[in-house]
């Protein structure tokens, strides 16, 4: 989180050095045109702290559902909230706002400044909708632990899109002057809205519900997890309800789930007993408790099921990052 802010601020700087081939007005214009739309999204920047806390909440609870609600409700409102804002500095305020930093109407230079000033937010404007949508975005992403997909963002606003656009807007477009400014705050907002979008859905798509369909009954189907299990066959210590530890091995694990292989047949567990997993792999802690919920008996070991009633928060970062690894 601190590397991908930090990269972005210093890409800031950078942009400000390329805005000073058009001079010192146009770089405080830009300064100004972005206070503007600060106004607005300020406030909606917020929805990604707020989004990023009740998803992760959600998580502890297990409750996936509710997580992915609490982000919909969040994207919509910020979405909309973002609307609003882009009409009201865009199209209602912008001249109330600008001349407020008309300190000398006579002056030459003042003039053109705030001249710079509505050239340069025309198109800066559209940032608003922009960062609202990303704001959510991120929220989630934040929530699950996305971490790196949230640093690309952050990098790839400034870096892959802001920089090579307004290069290329100075060194072909030179006729536009200081608009190429504007034009390239609000063409890499939107682009980077657009990836932040794209990330989600991939994202999505890899911690998306597995249903594992059998047969109850008479073609009664129920689901036996109801969130995507990653098999990953890792050492991990049990501890029982009365203490004794055992060094077993953890044959896959969900955000509601994991099973535990028990080849000695030493555990003797009943159901609903409850046992505490321990282990650290990729640079993730997991300490679960769950309750076993199955048992299943084979001819050189037993499997058990367990619901978690106690997760963890490196535990949707951990399925993500095994997916992960798999497919690359």
């Amino acid at each position: 989180i601190f590397l991908g802010k930090f990269v972005f601020s210093f890409g800031k700087v950078s942009v400000n050095a390329m805005c000073n081939e058009y001079g010192p007005l146009v770089v405080g214009a830009l300064g100004v045109s972005n206070n503007l739309c600060g106004v607005a999204t300020t406030p909606i920047n917020s929805f990604e702290e707020t989004t990023s806390t009740i998803v992760s909440q959600n998580l502890g609870n297990k409750n996936i559902k509710r997580a992915f609600g609490a982000f919909w409700r969040s994207f919509i409102i910020a979405t909309v909230l973002g609307l609003i804002g882009f009409v009201l500095i865009r199209f209602v305020f912008q001249d109330q706002l600008i001349e407020l930093y008309n300190q000398n109407k006579d002056a030459v230079d003042t003039v053109e400044f705030l001249k710079l000033i509505k050239e340069i937010n025309r198109f800066d404007s559209y940032s608003i909708i922009a960062l609202a949508i990303n704001a959510a975005v991120l929220g989630i992403l934040y929530g699950f632990g996305q971490t790196k997909m949230t640093m690309i963002l952050n990098v790839s606003r400034v870096f892959l899109f802001r920089i090579p656009i307004l290069w290329y807007l100075q060194t072909f477009h030179k006729e536009l002057g200081a608009q190429a400014a504007g034009i390239s705050m609000g063409i890499s907002n939107l682009c980077v809205c657009v990836t932040s979008i794209l990330f989600l859905a991939y994202f999505v798509l890899k911690i998306k519900n597995n249903y594992v369909l059998q047969i109850k009954g008479d073609g009664t189907k129920y689901n036996r997890r109801m969130t995507y299990r990653v098999s990953i066959t890792q050492s991990a210590q049990l501890r029982t309800s009365d203490n004794a530890i055992y060094n077993v091995i953890v044959k896959d694990v969900s955000l509601t789930g994991f099973s535990v292989l028990d080849k000695k047949d030493e555990l003797h567990l009943a159901m609903k007993d409850g046992v505490t997993i321990f282990f650290e792999d990729i640079d993730h802690t997991i300490d679960l408790y769950g309750t076993v919920i199955r048992l299943e008996e084979r001819d050189d070991s037993i499997i058990y099921g367990f619901t978690i009633r106690r997760s963890c928060l490196d535990l949707p970062s951990y399925i993500t990052t095994k997916l992960g690894s798999r497919r690359n």
